[in-house]
């Protein structure tokens, strides 16, 4: 329920055949209810609550303990042994009542742990506020609870989610407005040589020319004088200007 996501009526209706030990996953398709004098294994709560689930390596390795466990108790049983191929059975292989389950096991296991009085079901809440956390897509979140709209997924976690919006900003302030690191070389403005050295032939061949737009001598005006001072900057600026005289349009 906590490593998978899953409701406490699909994890004690899984079946060994259910679970892909080289994979790590469960296959879920069925629940379990308890109706008067009788087991019912029904199926799930949507055709998206037919799903496969990837598990963390730690709890397959805890699930193959089980198994040994549970072999075990088969062997202790004899006859008396239900088969009913479960993974979580009581020690007669007969299935595990929802509310046998919280009151003798989960209750003490809660309390071993130190955290408060919680319900089996809120262990599944956990799992997908913790994802949300870890930043796992909504989308992928909601085939992984087998919500059949991700509008559910958005509807119920939207407390967890919200946080996020901070969370989308202070990246935006890391990735934007970090301090620069050192050895990144920032563009700059052409730095032209003193002297009488010459000027790279892009400076010295103008792109435009005694007949050109006056909009186009403007700019080009405006470009030289952002430019380092030079000698043949200033007599670039100077034969620029005298193109836009009243006598030379």
């Amino acid at each position: 329920m906590l490593a998978g996501g899953l409701r406490p009526s699909e994890a004690l209706a899984l079946r060994w055949s259910d679970y892909d030990q080289v994979g790590g996953t469960v296959r879920i398709e069925r629940s379990l209810a308890r109706w008067p004098g009788e087991w019912a294994f029904g199926e799930t709560k949507s055709r998206a609550g037919n799903r496969r689930v990837p598990l963390p390596r730690s709890v397959v390795n805890l699930i193959e303990r089980h198994r040994i466990k549970q072999l075990a108790e088969k062997l202790r049983a004899g006859p008396a042994y239900t088969a009913h191929d479960l993974i979580f059975a009581s020690v007669r292989g007969e299935p595990l009542e929802h509310r046998v389950l919280a009151r003798r096991h989960f209750k003490q296991i809660v309390a071993a742990a130190g955290v408060r009085m919680i319900r089996p079901y809120d262990l599944r809440h956990t799992s997908a506020t913790l994802s949300i956390d870890m930043g796992t897509h909504p989308r992928v979140l909601a085939d992984r609870l087998g919500h059949s709209d991700i509008k559910m997924t958005l509807g119920t976690y939207q407390t967890s989610l919200a946080h996020h919006h901070t969370a989308v900003a202070d990246d935006l302030e890391a990735m934007l407005y970090a301090p620069i690191p050192e050895g990144i070389a920032l563009p700059h403005k052409p730095k032209v040589p003193q002297g009488r050295h010459k000027l790279p032939t892009m400076i010295i061949d103008p792109p435009v020319g005694p007949y050109s737009e006056k909009a186009e001598i403007q700019k080009w005006i405006h470009e030289l004088r952002g430019i380092q001072d030079h000698w043949q900057v200033r007599e670039a600026i100077a034969e620029a200007e005298s193109w836009l005289s009243p006598s030379n349009r």
